[in-house]
Order: C-alpha cells, then structure tokens, then sequence
C-alpha cells in the first residue's frame, strides 16, 4: 500500500472507543485520522460512522500497524500520537509485537489506553522499548469521547512524554491528568471508577425501598449531591488519619463498630424492600468490618479509616511507633466522676501481631 501522508494522530482499535476517538479527532479540528482494526471490515465500519458523523476530515484505513506507525513518521511536523484502543491487554501484546519489525519511529508517541492492570501496564511498555510510551486510562463512556467530556489519567517514566501528547489527549476529555510512573494512571482509575460504581451499586440496592416508600427519585438525586459534595473532605480527612501517625482512636468520626450496627440495621428494610435473598453490598460491608473486629474487639472502637489497612495489608497494621496505648472508650457499669451511664476513657494497649 502507498504510503500515508497528512495524518498526525493513529488510532489502533476501532471498537466502540476507538471509533468515538476518531470521531471527536475528527470533528474537534482534525484533518486526517489514520485507523487499523484487526479485521479489516470493523476498520471500514468504524472509519466509515465517524467520518459520517463528525461530517468533515479523513479516517483513512491501514492494512496492518506498522503501516500506521510507518504513516505517522511520514506526517507533517507537530504532535505526532499513535493511540492504541483494543479490546484487552493481551490484544494489545499482539499488537505491540507486530510493530516490532517497524523499527525506531523516536518522533511518535505511543499511548496505551487499552484496560488493565498496573502491571499489565509495565510489561506493554517494556514491549515497546526505549521508544515514546505513555500509559493511560479513559474514565468514561464512547458518550464522553464524543463529549470529550471524560477524563484521562496519564502515567509515563517522564512527564514530558504525557506533555507532548497533550494536545492529542485533551480534544478527547474534559481533563489530562499526570499521575505518576508507568501503572499509576491504572491504579488511579481503579479508584476512582471504583468510587463512582459504589455509589451507583448502592442507589440500586436501595431504589426499591424509595420506590415503597414513595420518594421521588429526583429528590433523592438532589439530596445525594448535596451530600457527595463532602465527598473530597471525608477523604482528605481519612488520608490525613492514615499518614499523620496520631492513630485511630482520637476523636474518631464514625467508628468500626457504629458503621457496622448501621449496615446491620438495614438489613430487614432492604430485605422487606427488595424481596432478595441475599442483599449483597449490605452483607459485604458487613462481613468486612467483622473481619477487622475479629482481629481485635476494642478496634470497634477505632475510626473507620482503620479498614484501609485490613484492605492493603489483609489485617491491621502493627501501630505506629510511639503509639502502643490508645485511649479507647468503653462502656462502664460503675457510676464515676462522669456521671451514671457515661463512657469513662481507658487506655487500652494495642499490640498487633503482623
């Protein structure tokens, strides 16, 4: 095939994502977008739908990888980002491996915003050599390409290799964000995605009891943002309790224990409610939080964030140094200076065997 010429960004992977991709490409300025598919008519499909929808500029179609990495380095100067979109990792490895026999193409920045795994992440880049790579994720749907109203998170051994694709990455989201070496993009969207799908698994396990009860939805849709706004606060404050060494049990916010009664009370509403065997994210949290009090009763009493270090670790870390009593609250039968029924503070020793 004769060679390519005018394109400055590849697309290989034209899926529902990649063909979003070359649409937004498209339509936000782009003159020509170079695309591979591994069959050829889903490369013809997916060129065909965004040339007809952005309705302006080229999606030109490349017999194999190579051919579209090999037209990019023959492209005008400027930015020059060949983005690989397909299905998994190990699609993206047999990708990777068929532009080996390319050769350096030092002026081309290949970024990988295939899903996976951190480490799926490195072994993609160590395929790639010494050449430009950058390691991202999409956070959103085709709907938010086409938006570009998604964010992407970028990692790469430098910054500047996330910088000269920029300009690529930035017509294709609302927000490029640099969040650290090769696999800290994917760990970050992990997280973040994570976040977003529990809060939406718990509307849905609680929609049946707003329905019973007769609350309108777009009311609870009005409540529920007022209260996500304190969302970043709740988490600075929970990493601030996870990094500062003052220990769990100082002034907690919400304990294990209160956390744990307020999942198990719950319990017969979304049964009544949902009419499920089994109400799944209520009996999770459940099963977490005995797990952690399993290890030691009084760490009940400790702040909620204490569960992060069952979830990094599989138990609770050993305390800090410094830290081996903590002031824990229980409950006292005696009458004392506090006053009859009061909680009487009681250092506690905490010693946590690895």
């Amino acid at each position: 095939m004769a060679a390519i010429f005018g394109g400055r960004v590849g697309i290989l992977g034209m899926g529902k994502m990649g063909s979003a991709m070359a649409e937004r490409l498209l339509v936000s300025g782009e003159e020509a977008v170079i695309c591979w598919n591994r069959s050829t008519d889903g490369a013809m499909r997916g060129a065909g739908a965004a040339m007809n929808s952005a309705r302006r500029g080229a999606a030109v179609v490349a017999q194999t990888p190579a051919h579209a990495l090999g037209a990019l380095s023959n492209s005008p100067a400027g930015p020059k980002v060949l983005l690989l979109v397909v299905s998994d990792s190990a699609a993206a490895t047999d990708v990777m491996k068929l532009l080996e026999d390319k050769g350096p193409c030092d002026d081309v920045t290949v970024v990988n915003l295939t899903s996976g795994s951190p480490s799926e992440g490195r072994l993609l880049r160590k395929l790639w050599g010494g050449h430009k790579y950058v390691d991202a994720s999409y956070c959103g749907p085709p709907s938010s390409v086409r938006a570009g109203a998604g964010q992407i998170f970028a990692s790469a051994d430098d910054e500047s290799l996330v910088q000269d694709a920029r300009p690529v990455l930035e017509r294709l989201a609302g927000s490029v964000c640099f969040a650290g070496p090769i696999g800290a993009s994917r760990a970050l969207d992990y997280a973040v995605v994570d976040l977003a799908l529990v809060t939406y698994l718990s509307f849905c396990s609680n929609a049946a009891l707003l329905e019973k009860e007769g609350v309108d939805f777009n009311l609870f849709t009005r409540e529920a943002a007022k209260r996500l706004e304190n969302v970043p606060a709740s988490l600075d404050a929970a990493i601030g309790r996870m990094t500062s060494g003052e220990g769990y049990f100082k002034d907690p916010v919400v304990t294990l224990g209160t956390l744990r009664d307020f999942w198990a009370s719950r319990l017969p509403y979304i049964k009544e409610s949902n009419d499920l065997p089994e109400p799944l994210l209520a009996n999770f949290v459940i099963d977490l939080l005995d797990k952690v009090g399993a290890q030691d009763p009084r760490l009940k009493h400790a702040d909620v964030t204490r569960l992060q270090e069952l979830l990094r670790f599989g138990r609770t870390a050993p305390a800090p140094a410094g830290e081996n009593e903590s002031e824990t609250p229980e409950e006292s039968d005696d009458d004392d200076e506090n006053g009859p029924g009061k909680k009487t503070t009681i250092r506690v020793p905490i010693h946590t065997t690895p």
